[in-house]
């Protein structure tokens, strides 16, 4: 999966299966262990976190989704997706975008927000960068088990901040989406032999 992933610039929408959408989504920040037992005060996600502050959280747009509906959904580490706004929103998506045909060309997208103040609470300012350093571990960990899946994905850092913070209803303070990932099917010529 490491040698064979590449950021895909022409993403085909396809059919997506719930199940193939819950394991990227549980790779990227699911809940990987429990060890309260041991005295940590809170369980563990499946990728690593400055003192376990675990300052982001992922929502997903889906429109393409094999027994869900269109919306956006937010998905909590206990691996459940709970719908947040239904119905369609490429329209305002491309409103937010840099890569327009991203919006309508998705399977599905995942916005990896960051909720400072768990970590700034801990590490002061430091803490910014620690929310940074993670979401680029969730979006490695996104990409990875979406190629290992069959499907195809690249990143987004091109978007007007207020604009999707708003669409999301995130603040834009102390909550604001920070990465995205955009997952769907490959292009003809970067099909997996």
């Amino acid at each position: 999966a490491i040698f064979g992933r590449n950021s895909e610039r022409d993403l085909l929408r396809v059919v997506i299966p719930l199940e193939v959408l819950g394991g990227v989504l549980q790779a990227g920040g699911g809940i990987s262990r429990d060890e309260r037992e041991k005295g940590y005060p809170r369980r563990f996600r499946n990728v690593p976190s400055a003192g376990a502050m675990y300052p982001l959280e992922m929502f997903i747009y889906v429109s393409c989704v094999e027994g869900l509906e269109i919306g956006l959904y937010y998905y909590d580490p206990n691996h459940v997706l709970k719908l947040v706004r239904p119905g369609v929103m490429e329209e305002d998506l491309q409103e937010c975008f840099m890569q327009k045909e991203l919006a309508v060309k998705s399977s599905a997208i995942i916005f990896i927000a960051g909720f400072f103040q768990r970590s700034t609470a801990k590490y002061g300012e430091r803490g910014y960068r620690f929310a940074l350093i993670e979401a680029g571990h969730i979006a490695q960990n996104l990409n990875l088990a979406g190629f290992a899946a069959g499907y195809a994905s690249i990143n987004l850092g091109g978007y007007l901040d207020a604009r999707l913070d708003q669409l999301l209803g995130l603040d834009g303070l102390t909550q604001s989406v920070i990465y995205c990932v955009c997952l769907g099917g490959r292009s003809a010529e970067n099909q997996i032999n």
